[in-house]
């Protein structure tokens, strides 16, 4: 009763069990079993809605993980995010397709009811990429569809010596703390 107001989903499970039987009786035995998957709106006039207003793809440094920056607007009454945000990466002419990764939307920020917020999303690809230009596509879904992407082309440039823990400075070697 003291749950706020949104929308939740849930899973049962029901299984089944075989009756017992007589101690040396035979028989062959069949489990059955069901899944049910809820989805319960708790509060009067819950509207859980949102646009992608935005999609950024960001030049990024070697070694780093892609990102993108994804502007979105809550247009509901409840706190939500993007159910999922994908990012296909490939080649710098478009046209070869390098690698696929879905963004892990737990790390992610629910945006509040009426708010407008640029969510930073980080896609973790177990993949050296060379310095140069590529192509990626960053996709947004919501009820199990895709509402908003964008394909366009983004650098990974050379790491700087400044992003370094140690660097040379004019008489020798510093380290930032």
């Amino acid at each position: 009763k003291d749950a706020e107001n949104n929308k939740y989903k849930g899973i049962i499970s029901i299984s089944t069990s075989p009756a017992k039987r007589a101690e040396g009786e035979n028989a062959i035995t069949m489990s059955m079993g069901a899944r049910v998957e809820l989805t319960m709106e708790v509060g009067e006039n819950t509207i859980i809605d949102y646009k992608v207003l935005q999609i950024q793809l960001s030049d990024i440094r070697e070694g780093d993980p892609l990102q993108s920056i994804i502007r979105v607007e809550n247009t509901g009454n409840v706190g939500v995010k993007p159910e999922r945000v994908s990012f296909d990466l490939f080649d710098k002419y478009g046209n070869v397709r390098l690698a696929f990764v879905d963004a892990d939307m737990s790390k992610i920020d629910e945006i509040k009811p009426f708010a407008t917020k640029d969510l930073k999303i980080k896609f973790p690809i177990d993949l050296k990429l060379g310095i140069g230009e590529y192509w990626g596509e960053v996709k947004v879904y919501k009820d199990g569809g895709e509402i908003k992407s964008v394909k366009t082309v983004f650098n990974v440039l050379e790491k700087s010596i400044f992003q370094s823990p140690f660097f040379w400075g004019g008489t020798g070697l510093v380290l930032i703390v």
